[in-house]
């Protein structure tokens, strides 16, 4: 994606989140929310790599570890887990 239409996409996406309920999201919020919905391509290719290898596991009988003692180890997870543990019903849209 082009900046102008990173830009534009965060834009759209922010003023969507305040109307949506989300006034009280800070920027980094909004901004971290944005980029979780917005991968650029080595994330978006690291991520379909992890989750290929954990189908692959799964299909080995690996059970893995559940979300929740996972994700609040890792930095990003941190900021995720903390927003929609929080705000439910707010930005991501299951």
């Amino acid at each position: 994606m082009a900046t102008k239409e990173q830009i534009d996409s965060f834009q759209q996406f922010a003023s969507e989140q305040l109307e949506n309920g989300g006034a009280e999201l800070s920027m980094p919020e909004i901004f971290d929310l944005w980029l979780v919905q917005n991968p650029g391509a080595d994330e978006l290719a690291d991520s379909v790599a992890s989750v290929s290898a954990a189908i692959i596991d799964m299909e080995n009988g690996d059970a893995g570890r559940p979300f929740g003692e996972f994700a609040p180890r890792t930095g990003r997870g941190r900021r995720f887990c903390r927003h929609f543990t929080t705000r439910p019903g707010i930005g991501y849209r299951s």
